[in-house]
């Protein structure tokens, strides 16, 4: 075994992961860490009879990745896995646009071998880098709580669902070599981890100097501190919304108001950030500051706001927050909302908020100025819906021309994202 590495924590991870006995996959670049893992997870699955997936992503921006990609597989093959070749067909350099194509890759190969979602490879140090990275860049608690051992899967809507395991986040990357070496086992090194034009290779390099080194242990320290007050908030918020937050399947949220208005200031900001990302379908919850100030305009009674996508209205005694009509709808500058053509027996994301699983060929778009074509009965329906919700609902185009909005009977073709949004942010 690893030094360094808690070997039930890693057991109860791998079994968390082979849940009912589901595969493992493990994202796997044929480096030192990753094969490190790859090892460990093999020997799992092999005494477990678990099907075992190797996930290796070629970014293709450079011409020997597709080779080291080759390599990687038939080091997984040896090892017992099933190696899965994920090439970038839209390369984009940066560690920024390199990190959005690998999880989208990753997401996507998880749901093709049937995995509950992706084993990968950060290291004690990796959360070093990470809270220096932040650190610098003015982060709040929540960004310096840094990585998580299990969290949900970080982009959204692909990952919705899924989960990302760090069984190794404790262990030193020395000591993972060392194991490799008294296996005979040899790695690559990928030569970006060497380019000092991006930050993170530079604050590895500090890291590693005489002068960076103590801070290792005292960064991932403090990581885990703050990652223990995070999760306390969390369930805060969380006890919280599930008493005074209604989610409505129509796409919009509702809170009593007094609730909201006397609720602690923290859980108060808390909870209308992941309101907002639920009901925008966005995954980044607006700045600190940018919430506090819309929260001191709603307690000021100024009426109507706008913030991160959504419109918030007091009204009746409830705080409502709805999809922003000019995010949907264009205004000058945002283009408005392209309509999506889903096939019969497919499944597509509109908006980043409906799943829709189609049982005809349909055309989905929001119903704007059109509830005169809706049938008799959903038209009634819909007038018993804030007026702010109407205009912004999901409808179907069907290929006779007729409009109907499954969505206000409950159907199995369209289906509101944002209870899940909130489950998948708040962790």
């Amino acid at each position: 075994m690893i030094d360094g590495l808690n070997s039930d924590h890693l057991t109860r991870t791998l079994g968390d992961a082979a849940k009912h006995h589901a595969p493992l996959a493990v994202g796997f670049s044929g480096g030192g860490d990753s094969l490190a893992l790859l090892v460990l997870c093999a020997h799992f699955a092999k005494k477990n009879a678990i099907p075992l997936h190797a996930l290796i992503v070629d970014h293709a921006l450079r011409r020997a990745s597709a080779d080291e990609a080759k390599h990687a597989a038939a080091q997984a093959q040896k090892l017992g896995a099933s190696a899965h070749i994920l090439r970038s067909s839209r390369p984009r350099a940066g560690h920024k646009h390199a990190r959005a194509a690998r999880y989208v890759l990753l997401a996507q190969a998880c749901r093709a071998v049937g995995a509950r979602g992706v084993l990968l490879a950060h290291t004690r140090e990796d959360q070093a880098e990470t809270f220096a990275l932040r650190a610098v860049r003015g982060s709040g608690a929540r960004g310096l709580a840094c990585m998580r051992a299990c969290a949900p899967f970080p982009l959204w809507p692909h990952g919705r669902g899924l989960c990302v395991w760090r069984p190794l986040l404790g262990t030193k990357r020395a000591d993972l070599r060392s194991f490799l070496r008294q296996r005979g086992l040899n790695w690559i090194e990928d030569p970006s981890n060497q380019d000092m034009r991006y930050a993170r290779v530079r604050v590895r390099h500090w890291l590693h100097s005489p002068a960076g080194a103590p801070f290792i242990d005292r960064f991932c320290h403090s990581a885990r501190l703050l990652s223990s007050i995070e999760r306390e908030q969390a369930k805060r918020v969380q006890n919280w919304a599930k008493k005074k937050l209604y989610l409505d399947p129509c796409g919009f949220a509702r809170l009593p108001w007094r609730d909201f208005a006397a609720a602690p200031h923290a859980t108060a900001l808390r909870a209308l950030g992941l309101a907002l990302c639920s009901i925008a379908g966005r995954p980044q919850t607006p700045a600190p500051s940018a919430l506090f100030s819309l929260l001191k305009a709603l307690r000021a009674g100024r009426g109507g706001a706008t913030l991160g996508g959504c419109y918030l209205l007091v009204q009746h005694d409830n705080l409502y927050v709805f999809r922003d009509p000019g995010a949907v709808l264009g205004r000058h500058d945002v283009a408005p909302l392209a309509p999506l053509v889903v096939a019969k027996g497919e499944t597509a994301i509109f908006d980043n908020r409906f799943v829709v699983h189609a049982a005809h060929n349909v055309q989905v778009t929001v119903l704007a100025g059109r509830a005169a074509h809706l049938p008799q009965n959903q038209q009634k329906q819909l007038a018993a819906l804030p007026a702010a919700a109407r205009a912004l609902l999901p409808v179907f185009t069907l290929e006779d021309s007729r409009l109907e909005a499954p969505i206000l009977q409950s159907s199995d073709e369209i289906r509101f994202l944002g209870v899940q949004m909130w489950d998948h942010l708040i962790g």
